[in-house]
């Protein structure tokens, strides 16, 4: 399970304040049963917010070191080189942390729609045609679920009509196994009661 110096990288783990790095250095922010929670997401946005400013405030100290450069066409390519590590840097990190965010939104989705398999459905979603929102929806992800439920019933529980219950599904042809325990119990009791009087009348 990954920790956040292997989500953004060593270097730019490094950058990062040090209460920062002391705080999630053996926190795993993804793992196969649950992604990160949102107060985690929250702290990495600001975290990258002040990791931006870090890498503001050096391009800041190197366009005044390069001013001191002038003449040293070394020194002044090797600056350059600096704020181009910088701004990619900043541009990794942040796709990576739109990549766990979306990730989570999709996943929520998914267990709201009563995907049995969450993992599975994830692969057959193509992130291509969505998108994540301000307010932390994915935009698309609808358009994708719903031919799912078409395409690729199996992966969905299916509710039982009239009950707000679910079955599992069975095999093709045979009935499908009611998970509601009363019910199921009641039908155990009323078989019971039919045994017991036919018996009844075969001893008469």
């Amino acid at each position: 399970m990954p920790k956040l110096n292997e989500i953004i990288g060593e270097e730019a783990f490094k950058s990062l304040p040090e209460e920062t790095r002391n705080k999630y250095k053996d926190t795993d922010f993804v793992d196969s049963t649950g992604y990160v929670e949102k107060s985690k997401l929250d702290t990495a946005n600001n975290s990258i917010k002040d990791y931006k400013k870090q890498l503001k405030d050096r391009d800041v100290q190197l366009e005044t070191l390069k001013g001191k450069a002038k003449g040293n066409e070394d020194l002044t390519v090797e600056i350059e080189r600096l704020k181009g590590e910088n701004e990619t840097a900043t541009k990794d990190y942040e796709a990576k942390l739109t990549k766990i965010k979306l990730d989570t939104a999709v996943k929520e989705a998914l267990k709201q729609s009563k995907v049995k398999d969450v993992e599975l459905a994830m692969k057959l979603i193509n992130y291509e045609n969505i998108k994540l929102s301000d307010d932390g929806k994915v935009v698309g992800i609808n358009e994708q679920i719903e031919p799912m439920k078409k395409d690729r019933e199996y992966l969905f529980e299916k509710e039982v009509p009239g009950t707000g219950h679910f079955e599992t599904g069975g095999a093709k042809g045979s009935e499908p196994t009611v998970t509601h325990l009363g019910e199921k119990l009641a039908k155990q009791k009323a078989a019971a009661m039919t045994n017991t009087e036919e018996q009844n009348k075969f001893f008469k």
